[in-house]
Formats: structure tokens, sequence, C-alpha cells
């Protein structure tokens, strides 16, 4: 699962929390007609800007405004895209963040996973995520109990059944 490492796009790097469906789309039309993506760069990792809030089960849900056809339904337009010569190859990524709050700019604010792990873990395998990037805001920045943190979300994903490459930040 990482032995190369994941190539390709991340929005943090590109616009912040500012992300929407049609700049994801766009950005994975670009890596493939440029020839990126033949060549290796293959992840389109949506990060912070995307989740909204949770439902009184302590659901995530998307921002519907920002991602209109909602998370799942973008990540199977992202794997249904054909790289020339080398087929459906493209790969999805997602964000969360291991504290009580995502990092947050002035203009976006989510919740983090604590306390939803296994929840979280298992939507973002839902949602057909092949990468989750896990931030360390809003949690306690003892190293120990960070790592503890994580290896609780890495359990909670091999859980799941399906492979993530799993980023900490």
């Amino acid at each position: 699962l990482g032995l190369t490492p994941p190539m390709g796009y991340s929005s943090w790097n590109d616009c912040a929390s500012e992300i929407t469906e049609a700049r994801v789309k766009n950005i994975t039309r670009a890596m493939i007609s440029t020839g990126l993506a033949a060549k290796g760069f293959v992840h389109i990792n949506v990060d912070e800007g995307w989740l909204k809030g949770r439902s009184p089960n302590g659901s995530i849900f998307e921002d519907r405004v920002k991602f209109p056809s909602g998370m799942k339904a973008l990540g199977e337009w992202i794997h249904d895209q054909e790289v020339p010569g080398k087929g459906k190859i493209m790969k999805y990524g997602l964000y969360t963040c291991r504290g009580t709050c995502q990092c947050s700019t002035q203009l976006y604010h989510g919740p983090g996973s604590h306390g939803h792990v296994s929840q979280d873990a298992q939507w973002l395998a839902d949602a057909g995520a092949d990468y989750l990037k896990e931030d360390s805001c809003c949690g306690s920045q003892d190293h120990a109990t960070a790592f503890a943190d994580y290896a609780q979300m890495r359990d909670a994903l091999n859980a799941t059944g399906r492979p993530i490459y799993f980023s900490l930040c």
C-alpha cells in the first residue's frame, strides 16, 4: 500500500479549506490530460473544507453546497476516470483531524474525529477513500497521546477492510 510515495494533488496546497467538487473534478481531469496521472501522480486528496458537521447520531456529513453530489459520489467519479494506457488507476483521499475539531481557517470550521474514530473510519471507507490525512489540531499535543490517537485511527481503518493509505500530520 505504501511501497511508493502517494504522489498527486492535495487541495490544501492549492486552496486551503476553500475546496469544491467542481475544483476537484477539474484538477482530476488536468492530472489526466497533462499526462501526470500516467506518470504515477494518481492521488486526488481533498483536504480540510469538505466536512460540514455531525448528525445527532454522530455521523459526519459533507457540505452539500460545496460538494452537491456528496463525497461518496465524488470518490466513485474519481475512481471511474480512465488514464490513457493505464486504465482506472485514480485514487481518492480525504481528511480528518484526531482532535475535537479540524485545524480550521477564518472561513471554515469542522469537527474532528475524537470520540468518533471507528464511526468516522467506516464513513471514510464507505465513501471510497484510498488515502486519509489525519491532522493533529484540537487534541493533546503530548507525544504519547498523539501517537495513541493515531493508533486508534489506524486500527479503525484496518477494521473497515478497505485498504486506506494513512498519512499522519
